[in-house]
């Protein structure tokens, strides 16, 4: 293996304290308002391939080509089924991620409220 002149092991990496970041309210919300529109377009998505699956016509007249047809469509939309499986699983996870969100905003601004008291207190 080549030596590329880094150390084998390069030791404890240097102590840091007093760090500190920044939480910007409008961020996050624009973050959730981005994961609701995409929860809404999924949801397009979904009405989308219901009405064109709906409208998928058999390759043939006979009772086997329709009944192909239709079990295609439902195994795909059933919420077992390819899509609709994937789609629950997209809108969960989307779901899950607002709720996160609006629950740490919430707490940010409830905390920035009661910081805000703190100088204001009559005693």
């Amino acid at each position: 293996m080549e030596d590329r002149g880094y150390p084998t092991d390069p030791g404890p990496g240097p102590a840091v304290s007093g760090g500190s970041f920044e939480v910007d309210p409008e961020n996050i919300q624009k973050l959730i308002d981005g994961l609701n529109e995409a929860i809404d377009e999924l949801n397009d998505i979904s009405r989308d391939a219901t009405s064109r699956l709906g409208q998928l016509q058999p390759p043939g007249a006979d009772d086997y080509s329709t009944g192909a047809v239709r079990l295609i469509t439902d195994r795909v939309l059933e919420d077992d089924g390819a899509h609709g499986a994937a789609n629950k699983a997209f809108r969960e996870a989307l779901e899950a991620t607002v709720d996160n969100l609006t629950t740490t905003l919430n707490e940010y601004r409830r905390i920035e409220e009661e910081n805000s008291q703190i100088g204001n207190i009559d005693v």
